[in-house]
């Protein structure tokens, strides 16, 4: 039973948390709270409050579990563009081996006609 809803029936003694009195169904009652003070209920942290002491916890292991280095901007670009053009050059490699495949075939059906 919580503390903030119990309540003293005042006739009989007896603790309860209803309108009236299980035992005597008395409606005089009085809260328990008038004479056991209560202290205030603990507040909760919100993750947007938490101590920067806890932040930098944090960022050390997550360093420490992920060696690599963070990269630039510049670096990714970088690296993208270089993905983008050696795909690129694979396209018109694999492009050309078409192309010339086709022609030799095309070749072939001509001497076989002749």
């Amino acid at each position: 039973m919580q503390l903030n809803v119990a309540r003293l029936c005042l006739d009989c003694q007896e603790i309860h948390e209803e309108d009236r009195c299980p035992v005597c169904t008395s409606e005089a009652f009085a809260f328990m709270t008038r004479w056991v003070k209560i202290d205030a209920p603990p507040t909760r942290v919100s993750p947007q409050e938490k101590s920067p002491r806890r932040s930098s916890k944090v960022d050390s292991y997550t360093k420490l579990l992920n060696p690599q280095p963070q990269r630039s901007a510049a670096a990714r670009w970088l690296r993208k563009g270089g993905i983008v053009v050696a795909v690129g050059y694979l396209a018109r490699w694999g492009w050309q081996i078409a192309n010339a495949q086709d022609r030799t075939s095309k070749e072939g059906l001509k001497n076989d006609r002749s």
